[in-house]
């Protein structure tokens, strides 16, 4: 994955972004990749898929969740 630094980022827009982190229980860095996702139009999902990936879970889930799979689901999409 790239990096990206923001050079004289306005003060303003980062306390607003600090605070859409705490809100959203995000890391300030995931805020800031959410918030562009959105700005640009790239974070659509497909229904099909997120049902798939629901209808998976609850099978999964029938029997109750193992503590391996809590924490898999707790450090889902963080790096």
């Amino acid at each position: 994955m790239a990096n990206l630094t923001i050079k004289n980022l306005p003060d303003k827009l980062y306390r607003e972004l600090q605070t859409q982190a705490k809100r959203n229980q995000r890391s300030l860095n995931n805020q800031i990749i959410v918030t562009i996702q959105r700005a640009l139009g790239v974070d659509n999902v497909d229904p099909a898929e997120l049902r798939a990936q629901a209808r998976l879970f609850r099978q999964r889930t029938q029997s109750g969740l193992s503590p391996e799979d809590i924490e898999l689901a707790i450090n889902h999409g963080r790096p």
